[in-house]
């Protein structure tokens, strides 16, 4: 079986502006050409490709945080991030349920040493009610029809960094 998938091309552009000394503000703003994401060939060997069409959109991205230095060794960081649906509600499938997305985070960061510093941040995910109703078509799979209500996710981070 061969699948063909195409990656879709972003675009971001990020700032990053000291405050003070304790202080900085940090946003994005960003495109991803989803648009082409939602062709997808797939084939049997011997019988084909089929090329699906799954109306995905392209997508817009902005987001806001600061960070605050609290020491020395002590680095917080926190924001929130907005991402518009690569799909509309009509469009949306059991095999990708997605929709906008809200991400509010907190992180912290220590300097252990010069070239040393250990991290955790936690992100929660907010997708809202993503409602599904997939009709009946030329495959035998029938009607797919309800919703993820409610949906979110928790996402958590360790990390080390070093510097060499």
């Amino acid at each position: 079986m061969d699948l063909g998938l195409t990656v879709p091309q972003t675009v971001m552009l990020s700032g990053y502006r000291t405050l003070s000394d304790r202080w900085a503000l940090l946003a994005n703003v960003g495109w991803q050409n989803w648009n082409d994401f939602g062709y997808v060939q797939a084939g049997v060997e011997h019988t084909g490709t089929t090329t699906l069409d799954l109306a995905y959109q392209d997508t817009w991205h902005g987001a806001l945080g600061v960070q605050f230095r609290a020491s020395n060794h002590w680095l917080l960081a926190g924001g929130f991030a907005y991402d518009s649906s690569p799909v509309d509600s009509e469009d949306r499938t059991v095999t990708l349920p997605v929709g906008e997305q809200w991400r509010f985070s907190l992180g912290a960061q220590y300097q252990l040493s010069r070239s040393l510093s250990a991290g955790a941040a936690t992100t929660f995910l907010w997708a809202g009610d993503l409602a599904v109703d997939q009709g009946t078509d030329a495959s035998l799979r029938g009607r797919v029809s309800g919703a993820f209500e409610d949906a979110w996710f928790v996402l958590m981070n360790l990390n080390l960094n070093w510097q060499f």
